[in-house]
């Protein structure tokens, strides 16, 4: 009875939430009326940013979604992204249907390009669009960065860090060993 009753106030506080970001956001924002975000996930649409949802759209609190200008973030049908995961898109950032994403996951569309600017933390970003296909899941404290095409029905193990193409139909994982340099005092 209480998770009923908690997905209720959940789905009816987030109607009204969105409601107040649709009238600031207008044709930037567009959403099902029935979604379930928690009312501790922060979302920054910044202007020109463009933040598309699908319908049954479920997100945990801690969840942070960040839109800069002109760029886009869409978010199929059905997925559920759990506890504290991070999404920046600068450019695009495209997630499929049925998509399952563990908790601490990170997915950047971009890098900041310390090469370009004088200082480390000088403003200067490259960045290319991430593509999510449909039915993906991807397992606790991945990272998905710029230019990652995640294929249809593909597994990412928890802890991965993708960049690059994962081919539909596969698990991706990264081979981890233990390694100890000592250096001198």
């Amino acid at each position: 009875m209480f998770k009923k009753t908690k997905s209720v106030v959940s789905i009816i506080y987030t109607f009204i939430r969105f409601f107040f970001i649709k009238l600031i956001r207008w044709k930037g924002f567009s959403y099902s009326p029935i979604e379930r975000f928690s009312p501790r996930t922060m979302v920054n649409l910044y202007k020109k940013g463009r933040l598309e949802l699908g319908k049954g759209v479920r997100v945990h609190s801690g969840v942070r979604l960040s839109i800069t200008p002109r760029a886009e973030m869409k978010i199929g049908d059905n997925t559920a992204i759990n506890y504290n995961c991070i999404f920046v898109a600068r450019k695009r950032i495209v997630i499929g249907r049925d998509v399952t994403f563990g908790p601490n996951v990170v997915v950047y569309d971009h890098d900041h390009d310390f090469r370009r600017s004088k200082t480390m933390n000088g403003g200067k970003f490259d960045d290319k669009e991430i593509i999510i296909g449909n039915n993906v899941w991807i397992g606790a404290n991945a990272i998905i960065l710029k230019g990652s095409v995640i294929g249809d029905n593909a597994v990412i193990a928890a802890g991965t860090v993708v960049r690059g193409t994962v081919d539909a139909d596969s698990v991706a994982y990264n081979k981890k060993e233990l390694c100890i340099k000592h250096y001198d005092r």
